[in-house]
């Protein structure tokens, strides 16, 4: 099974964070992407997707307390 993991942004589409082939690690990844907290503002959510049978397996809408603080 080939998993991706990618990254709705803005202005581009979007663009490719990873690809795994075992669900748990794809799931592991994800899970440390949608707690991250330093995104651009133009990232706008990172999804999970079965490339093989070309589905979203899940989308997390990135939030305020994802972004970049100001300093």
């Amino acid at each position: 099974m080939a998993i991706k993991i990618s990254v709705e942004m803005q202005s581009d589409g979007s663009r490719l964070h990873s690809v795994h082939d075992d669900l748990g690690d794809a799931l592991e990844v994800f899970n440390e992407l949608i707690n991250q907290r330093d995104w651009s503002p133009s990232d706008l959510s990172v999804s999970i997707i079965d490339s093989e049978k070309d589905q979203c397996m899940a989308t997390y809408g990135l939030q305020d307390f994802n972004y970049l603080v100001p300093v």
